[in-house]
């Protein structure tokens, strides 16, 4: 479970990336699959900076 929690934020920057493939691939034209990829991908990058200096 910790080995899980140490690599939270690297799995949810993952989705974020596979959210922009999937809207790369599909050929969207909209932005807020871009905007909420990219959001994804913040959210998981700040998550693994907080995660990594709690958990020891």
């Amino acid at each position: 479970m910790k080995s899980l929690l140490k690599n939270l934020g690297i799995i949810v920057i993952l989705i974020g990336a596979v959210i922009l493939a999937i809207t790369m691939l599909s050929g969207s034209v909209s932005n807020v699959p871009l905007a909420i990829g990219g959001g994804v991908i913040v959210i998981g990058l700040i998550a693994q900076v907080v995660i990594g200096r709690y958990v020891d």
